[in-house]
């Protein structure tokens, strides 16, 4: 394999903020700012609104099924116990109301923020599962 698609693939990277490309030094994965999380949820909240109106306009009865069925399977699982579940059937639902909306900017930009929050959501499921013997955030303490 020729290291041109290597380089675009980390260009790409790059432009989206998750490395950072040191000439003649290397490539370094960057850190998650929480600065830029915070305004990439400001601007998927009002596009995800904006995504629902439009499907709520569009949708046929087979799309509005699907979306139920999804509905469902998200119901009967536990955000802290089936966590990584949890965000594929969200992630599912969102993706198909995005589609339902039928606007290809709306979907665009929706999956683009996508992936600039999925990272801080990923961190958020490696600090939620401890080592066995620490104590998970939401325990409360308890006197001894």
């Amino acid at each position: 394999m020729s290291r041109t698609p290597i380089r675009e693939a980390l260009l790409k990277l790059s432009e989206k903020g998750f490395v950072e490309l040191v000439p003649r030094v290397g490539t370094y994965v960057t850190q998650i700012d929480l600065r830029n999380v915070k305004y990439a949820y400001e601007v998927k909240k009002r596009l995800e609104s904006l995504a629902c109106e439009l499907a709520a306009q569009r949708i046929s009865e087979e799309e509005a099924d699907k979306l139920l069925i999804l509905a469902d399977e998200i119901s009967d699982l536990s955000p802290q116990e089936d966590y990584e579940a949890y965000i594929e059937f969200d992630y599912k639902f969102r993706k198909e109301v995005r589609r339902i909306s039928g606007n290809p900017y709306l979907i665009e930009y929706l999956e683009d923020l996508n992936i600039k929050t999925m990272r801080f959501v990923k961190h958020i499921e490696y600090k939620w599962k401890m080592p066995s013997g620490m104590m998970h955030p939401s325990k409360p303490l308890q006197k001894q």
